[in-house]
């Protein structure tokens, strides 16, 4: 027998018992604020749940990748930052037996 299931028979494995149901509260609410939404763009529910996704997978794209580029998007619009390079003259030489 094949069952369908749905998000709200997601249980949390952390309560006690594991029987705690995730989502059912939030869910509901979720609905309403999607419908609400889409009734003011003049827009199905689907329809707006499909432009909320392209939205913020279009801003994740524009995110860098890497650490590097990362902290480079952040610090390039401040104008960048210059830090003092030590002398390589003063540098010490291990000594090795």
């Amino acid at each position: 027998v094949r069952r369908e299931c749905h998000v709200n028979d997601a249980v949390d494995p952390l309560s006690s018992g594991g029987t705690k149901p995730v989502g059912k509260t939030r869910l509901p609410e979720l609905k309403r604020q999607l419908r609400i939404r889409a009734a003011t763009s003049g827009h199905s529910m689907e329809e707006e749940a499909r432009n909320i996704l392209r939205a913020e997978l279009a801003i994740q794209d524009d995110e860098p990748a890497d650490l590097y580029q990362q902290i480079r998007h952040h610090i390039d619009p401040l104008g960048g930052v210059d830090l003092p390079l030590p002398d390589r003259e003063s540098r010490v030489c291990p000594k090795f037996r």
